[in-house]
């Protein structure tokens, strides 16, 4: 992106028209070639907006309205365009800002984010909301401040933040993870680079924070996080590290970069600042490979927001929604 707020993306949902058209890519991967076949879907009707980033997870598209108010909306738009809307409502909290969300195959959500009570005192939480969305689990998380969060495929629930020691951080790049039930299963700190921001110098308070504006997403056996420092780290389901990628050369930590994983481990991840600005993991020579997606003059469809399967789910800055379908061959 080319900064926090001016690529926000806006999704829009439309239930009358349905167009599909074919289009391809080719991705050369040493002998092999990929080839991506598109279906389009357009859709209008009302606006989806939000101060988190939509992204794909636990079969749907999911979208924060309403943020920084007392009961914030989850929009999850599954595949085929249905819509639900799912409130979010902390007794006698108030003023409750969403950090992130995520969604298990099972239609739980699970919610990180602070609150405020009547008497004005704050705090951050984890709430999962039940498949049924009639009952919800709240846990309170003060003084960890997560910034990030997935649902692992065992049910776990993952989360990357930091640890406050009165106006203070004491703690950087905290992994936390905990079961169904909202108990703390365990903790550690992750060793990460730091996020770079502007002016940033050994004195900044947060010179050494990955996890604001980072990407933190599971696959069929191992969660992947892509930190704000420009690494991808990845980690077995028992939360030990089984691999550290760093970013392309070309990636600027003071860009958000996007990350999307297939159920094989297949990592493509979106550098704002690289031309192009897609990237696919070759963990063998531990690089980055270039692809564009370019099919049509009509938009530009840059940012990917997960896999649905075997099929790649992106995004325009305007809000359409594209499907595309990898396969081998020419």
């Amino acid at each position: 992106m080319h900064n926090a707020c001016g690529r926000c993306l806006k999704l829009v949902l439309l239930a009358v028209a349905l167009l599909t058209f074919e289009g391809s890519l080719n991705l050369a991967l040493g002998q092999d070639t990929h080839r991506f076949t598109l279906e389009r879907q357009k859709q209008e009707g009302f606006t989806l907006g939000g101060l988190a980033t939509p992204h794909w997870s636990g079969g749907a598209i999911l979208v924060i309205d309403g943020n920084r108010s007392d009961e914030p909306l989850i929009h999850r738009i599954g595949r085929d365009g249905e819509l639900e809307r799912i409130r979010l409502s902390i007794p006698e909290g108030r003023h409750i800002t969403v950090a992130g969300v995520a969604g298990a195959r099972d239609g739980s959500v699970a919610v990180i984010g602070s609150v405020y009570s009547n008497d004005g005192r704050g705090t951050t939480f984890l709430a999962r909301i039940q498949p049924d969305r009639l009952r919800q689990v709240v846990t309170q998380l003060w003084p960890y401040v997560p910034k990030v969060v997935t649902f692992a495929p065992d049910g776990t629930i993952w989360t990357i933040g930091w640890v406050r020691s009165g106006d203070a951080i004491s703690a950087w790049n905290v992994l936390k993870r905990f079961d169904p039930s909202g108990k703390l299963l365990d903790s550690q700190s992750i060793r990460a680079k730091p996020h770079v921001v502007d002016g940033a110098n050994p004195v900044n308070p947060r010179s050494r924070d990955a996890s604001s504006l980072s990407a933190l997403r599971a696959t069929g056996d191992q969660v992947a996080w892509l930190t704000s420092g420009n690494e991808l780290i990845e980690f077995a389901l028992d939360g030990r590290e089984v691999g550290r990628y760093d970013g392309p050369d070309c990636a600027d930590s003071r860009s958000i970069s996007r990350l999307a994983l297939r159920d094989d481990n297949e990592v493509i991840a979106h550098f704002p600042k690289c031309k192009p600005d897609y990237r696919l993991l070759d963990r063998t020579n531990r690089s980055w490979i270039p692809f564009e997606l370019t099919t049509d003059k009509d938009a530009e469809w840059d940012v990917p927001l997960g896999f649905d399967a075997g099929i790649l789910v992106t995004s325009s800055q305007t809000g359409m929604v594209r499907r595309y379908k990898l396969g081998t061959g020419q």
